[in-house]
């Protein structure tokens, strides 16, 4: 050691020093050099050694997390050393600072040793505040360069203290950070990142946070195609709620980039400190970007992702949920969406392309429908697809104490197979009776040998199904209604309780009636269902060369299917001759 007396006050100077911290057992550390400043005006005018300074160069420390999970430096608890030193109160500032100091980490979870390098660190306490200030020259599996800011200023009359910190790096290697994270992460294979943070902590409750980033190219597994994201988030949290922030927000994917987007998400809590009301606004959000970030979403939602698959955009979002711990919780959204969709389940059909928006809150709503290439699969009821070219309308229901009302006036469909429009009113009532359901359509076929795919496989008997699948082969339906009225638990309305009414106007048919008789080429037939009877009594028709006119054309019951033709035919010896070899 040596001794000097500089213009600041006394100075010590030790060198190949060990230090060691009483009370804790193991807590020593080397170093090559250990300075020690004395404050001249304290030694003058109180005649007192007080430290000032202290500089330590070219040491290391070993940084560990023991079985119990608590983090310990050079053996020291963390918390120990820490309370240790915000509790040692001066009467004046005091400067600690580390050059060169090499700190070793091993990572609990699979013993990885990372080893990187304290260029500086700048310590300062005075009797209210603590200041840290250092740069971190990182391994190159980790990245660049890492400069932090950390400080302590203790609260007003005795309170918790402030904690504040800040983090600036850039070039971070996410792949090699990966295998530092906490268990039950998803692992990353490649990525990068420039962030900076800040934020404040008063005692052990997180104030406020904000932080900057670029990410690029991160992959966080082998199925997944890598992602990067550019934004700012922003965090606070007092007496009145929580809210989270996002600014500028960009997701980038292979399938592009999305516009400038901002998220603002707000909480409160209830007198017992549960969740009582949120609200959330989202300018713009691609829900086929989801899947990427499958591996970052908890299981539980994962897998609800996974089973409904959603597309399409969202724009516009609002959302309003209040009271959500009483029974008498309230909900108000908001949302447009743009080629929107969802996987069919065992319960729910599935859809893609729609387009429209929505409004909903706990009083009734509005759908407003504006699709065009929708696909919808109703393979509960279909055994295809069903394309649609349009589908436009507006559906409004309503709540009120007998239950709720959902109605339409008009919703028009298109496609290249068939031409729809209906008006329908749903009554869901309250008391958990059956819903009442009343429904009027005017429709058009363009081909009935294309239309055989939307036959209802699961909801008609098979032998009807098969006969129907192979007995329409071609021709158009130019009109048609359809007309609905009753309790669902009452149809088919055996005994009246409502209306089940189908009307249709074939046109230049083409019927297969049986296999072992010629097909019917029928110029027009006037085509009713009632209920559970299907009919016909004003039709015209040839079958091989054979005129029929208003024949009686009948299936009694559709749940029994057994097709009765009683028609009067005329035609010469030769077509009456060839309809007899052909049948």
């Amino acid at each position: 050691m040596n001794a000097r007396w500089r213009f600041s006050g006394p100075e010590l100077n030790f060198y190949n020093a060990e230090l060691l911290l009483p009370g804790e057992g193991g807590g020593a550390f080397a170093a090559d050099e250990v300075n020690i400043g004395v404050a001249l005006t304290r030694l003058l005018f109180d005649r007192r050694l007080v430290v000032d300074r202290v500089l330590i160069r070219d040491s290391s420390v070993a940084v560990q997390k023991d079985s119990e999970g608590q983090w310990r430096v050079q053996g020291i608890a963390l918390d120990t050393l820490s309370s240790r030193f915000a509790s040692e109160r001066s009467e004046g500032e005091v400067t600690i600072i580390a050059e060169d100091f090499n700190v070793t980490y091993v990572h609990p979870p699979n013993g990885r040793a990372i080893s990187f390098q304290i260029a500086n660190l700048r310590m300062t306490r005075t009797p209210q505040r603590i200041d840290v200030e250092t740069l971190l020259e990182l391994p190159a599996e980790l990245g660049n360069r890492l400069s932090a800011h950390i400080s302590a200023e203790s609260g007003a009359q005795g309170g918790d203290t402030i904690w504040s910190y800040s983090v600036d790096t850039r070039g971070l290697n996410l792949a090699g950070w990966s295998s530092l994270q906490p268990e039950g992460m998803p692992e990353l294979l490649g990525g990068t990142a420039d962030l900076s943070l800040s934020m404040e902590r008063v005692g052990n409750i997180l104030r406020n946070a904000v932080v900057d980033f670029d990410v690029s190219e991160l992959q966080s597994g082998p199925d997944f195609v890598p992602v990067g994201a550019q934004g700012q988030f922003e965090y606070r949290n007092d007496a009145a709620g929580w809210m989270l922030v996002a600014d500028e927000f960009r997701l980038r994917s292979e399938r592009g980039v999305w516009p400038e987007t901002t998220f603002n998400v707000q909480g409160a809590d209830d007198s017992n400190g549960d969740l009582d009301s949120i609200s959330a606004t989202v300018s713009y959000l691609d829900l086929d970007d989801l899947s990427a970030l499958l591996p970052w979403i908890p299981e539980r939602y994962a897998a609800e992702l996974l089973r409904f698959n959603p597309s399409g955009r969202v724009t516009n979002l609002t959302l309003s949920l209040a009271g959500m711990s009483s029974p008498s919780s309230r909900y108000d959204i908001a949302l447009e969406l743009a080629d929107a969709g969802m996987r069919s389940t065992e319960r729910l059909p599935g859809m893609r392309g729609f387009t429209g928006s929505l409004r909903a809150n706990r009083s009734g709503g509005r759908l407003e429908i504006d699709s065009s290439n929708v696909q919808l699969d109703l393979s509960r009821w279909l055994q295809s697809p069903v394309s649609l070219d349009s589908a436009e309308g507006t559906v409004i229901w309503r709540r009120n104490a007998s239950g709720i009302i959902v109605l339409s006036d008009s919703v028009q469909v298109d496609s290249r197979d068939l031409s729809s429009r209906s008006s329908v009113q749903l009554s869901l009532p309250a008391d958990g009776s059956a819903p009442v359901l009343d429904l009027e359509s005017h429709w058009s076929i363009f081909d009935l040998g294309d239309a055989r795919r939307y036959l209802p496989a699961n909801l008609i008997e098979p032998g009807l199904y098969r006969w129907l699948n192979g007995a329409l082969l071609a021709g158009s339906v130019p009109a048609g209604t359809t007309r609905f009225s009753g309790a669902l638990d009452k149809f088919p309305f055996d005994d009246g309780e409502g209306v089940f009414r189908i009307e249709a106007e074939l046109k230049d048919a083409t019927l297969r009636y049986s296999e072992l008789w010629p097909d019917a080429e029928i110029e027009s037939l006037n085509l009713i269902v009632d209920r559970t009877r299907l009919y016909s009594d004003k039709n015209t028709a040839v079958n091989a060369g054979n005129s029929v006119v208003d024949a009686r054309i009948e299936i009694a019951d559709l749940r029994d299917p057994v097709l009765t033709i009683d028609a009067f035919s005329t035609g010469t010896l030769g077509s009456i001759r060839q309809f007899a070899q052909r049948s």
